[in-house]
Order: C-alpha cells, then sequence, then structure tokens
C-alpha cells in the first residue's frame, strides 16, 4: 500500500494524490475511441478556433462531416462541450479575437478599485518582520524577529489567513497561511480559547503577489493548476500589507518594540561579564 502511495505521489506531486480515491470513473476520463477524440481535437484546433468565430453548431456540424467521411460514430454534442471547455478560455479568445482581446479580458487589472472587487476575487499575499523581539525563555536572550505572512482580501480589506514564524518568507510560509486562509478558523480559536469571530475563509479566485522567489515555486504551480486560482504579479511595494502592519504597529506597548535591540544586548553581554 504504501509503495502505491509512493509511486501515485511521484508521479503526480501533490497532497491530494495521497487521498482514497473514489469509486467510479475518473474526473476527465473519456470512453470515445482515439479515432473520433483526434477529429474531434482537429476540428476545435482547425476550424473553431479561428478568426471567422464560427459557431458550436457550425463546429458540431463540421465534426459530423469529418465522421461520416471516416466511417466513425458522430459524437453527441454535449460531447464536443466538454472538449471545448477543456480549452483554456484565455486561448480560445486569443486564437478568435486576437492577443490584445485576451489581453484586456484577462491580462491583470491593477488599477481596478477594491469598491468594484468581491470578496476572495483578489487575495494579496506578502511578508513583514513583526515589530516584537523574541527572547530566550530561560536566558532571556533575544532570538530574533518573527515573520509574518499575511493573506488580505482585497475588496473587504480582511485578514483571510496568516502564518507567523523565525524562518525567513518561503515556500512553506506562504503554503501555511493559504491553507489558514483556506480553512474555516472554528478549530483553530478553539484550539487558543479564543472567544474572537473570524468568519472569513475560502479559496481566493486570483493572488496578487509580487516577484519574490517563494511566489514563484514548483508547488504554488501545482496549487494553481489543481485548484484553478489565478496568479497577478504585481509591481513591487503595491500593497495592502503595509496599511495593515501600521495597524498592527499601533497595539504594541514598546516592551519588545525593536527600537531597543542594541540596548537590550549591551545589557546583557554586561549581565554576563
Amino acid at each position: 500500500m504504501v509503495y502505491r502511495l509512493i509511486a501515485r505521489f511521484r508521479q503526480r506531486p501533490q497532497a491530494s494524490s495521497l487521498l482514497a480515491a473514489k469509486a467510479g470513473r475518473k474526473l476527465r476520463s473519456y470512453t470515445l475511441s482515439a479515432d473520433v477524440e483526434t477529429v474531434i481535437q482537429d476540428a476545435i484546433q482547425s476550424f473553431y478556433l479561428q478568426r471567422q468565430k464560427p459557431r458550436l453548431t457550425d463546429l458540431f456540424r463540421e465534426i459530423g462531416h469529418r465522421c461520416k467521411e471516416k466511417g466513425l460514430k458522430i459524437p453527441n454534442v454535449r460531447t464536443v462541450k466538454r472538449r471545448l471547455d477543456a480549452i483554456d478560455i484565455r486561448e480560445q479568445v486569443k486564437k478568435r479575437s486576437g492577443a490584445k482581446a485576451a489581453r484586456d479580458e484577462f491580462g491583470p487589472a491593477h488599477n481596478v478599485p477594491a469598491a468594484l472587487l468581491r470578496p476572495l476575487e483578489r487575495v494579496q499575499i506578502d511578508h513583514t518582520p513583526v515589530d516584537v523581539i523574541v527572547v530566550d525563555e530561560r536566558e532571556r536572550l533575544p532570538i530574533g524577529r518573527p515573520w509574518l505572512t499575511l493573506g488580505i482580501d482585497v475588496a473587504s480589506r480582511v485578514v483571510l489567513g496568516f502564518s507567523v514564524s523565525l524562518d525567513p518568507p518561503s515556500t512553506v510560509s506562504v503554503a501555511l497561511a493559504l491553507t489558514n486562509a483556506a480553512l474555516r478558523k472554528d478549530l483553530w480559536l478553539a484550539d487558543r480559547e479564543l472567544q474572537a469571530p473570524w468568519p472569513m475563509y475560502g479559496l481566493p479566485e486570483c493572488l496578487h503577489l509580487d516577484n519574490a522567489h517563494e511566489f514563484h515555486s514548483k508547488a504554488l504551480a501545482r496549487v494553481r493548476e489543481e485548484y484553478g486560482i489565478k496568479i497577478d504579479f504585481r509591481p513591487p511595494g503595491n500593497s495592502s500589507l503595509w496599511r495593515t502592519r501600521r495597524t498592527l504597529n499601533r497595539y504594541d506597548d514598546g516592551r519588545g518594540s525593536p527600537f531597543a535591540w542594541h540596548h537590550f544586548l549591551k545589557c546583557c553581554r554586561k549581565r554576563r561579564v
């Protein structure tokens, strides 16, 4: 059993590959013959995805003619529609209307006001060091400043998820923040005996990211492919995180603020002497 799971994960390196398989036919598994599938794909590429913009009924009629010429069974119109839907919509618009039309319709829209966005339509993820110094539990020596990874919904300005770590920003911190954003917070709050409500959760439609190395990882690319999340790389510095960071720092009482870092180290050295 373990070796089958290993082989399955190597074939498709995603955590969902280790889940128990559902009974029945696999998703997007085709039962048509290979010859009919070839006819459908050729007709879609050479006939439908053209600047003349033929209709779906025209495509079905063309597939029927080609199948009759080869003595093949004509597929159902719903079957043809499913094959067409499996092709990326942006690629369809690009081939039928041109690259400019595809960019205008699906390209990044950095200047869209937040008031015109829906919740979960665009989520920004970024990192910031927290204005707190973590110290050793026994010796009270400084360990460092933790990093906060935040996922903020642009439309509502709420924090969907976060992760805190003493390690520098990485793929792991992004994955933890995304997981926290997608899941309900009931158990998370109960484990920490917190009574504050946090009802926001869900998968984002689009991630608004900068060009940091961790946002170009293979793991994030697999998440995008599996869950259909779009990724929009924004210019550096154009983030909602900085506003949230200023808000968080207002609640700092100053006792753990990094302004006392060098003074704190000096006192620790004197205590050791």
